[in-house]
């Protein structure tokens, strides 16, 4: 018989083990991408409100928090007649405008509007 086949060495994920942790890590995600799109200090309060609900729901679990961000900050921004775009926030997180559409919805049906 032949040798053994290798299979390809998979990297396991990073675990958040705390939920506060998780919480740090999207507020780090929001500065970061609301500083590459210029967007006001408002308008991160205002997205990290929106994730802080978001989170109490349970809708975050087990979702990419950079995109949580981005998705937040596109709301926030359009909550506050902005007229910024979903592909301008999506570039500032280096994630697409899909995944914002996406995750925005979501983000609205966890806090019910």
């Amino acid at each position: 018989m032949g040798e053994a086949q290798k299979q390809p060495q998979r990297r396991e994920p990073r675990k958040v083990e705390d939920v506060s942790e998780r919480m740090f890590v999207m507020t780090e995600c929001v500065s970061k991408i609301a500083e590459k799109a210029n967007l006001s200090e408002m308008t991160k309060m205002r997205a990290l409100a929106l994730l802080k609900t978001a989170k109490e729901t349970g809708y975050t679990a087990g979702k990419n928090p950079t995109c949580l961000a981005a998705a937040a900050l596109y709301l926030a921004c359009t909550l506050e007649g902005g007229d910024v775009t979903q592909k301008a926030v999506a570039e500032a997180a280096g994630v697409s405008a899909n995944t914002i559409r996406i995750r925005s919805k979501g983000i609205q049906a966890s806090l019910g509007t």
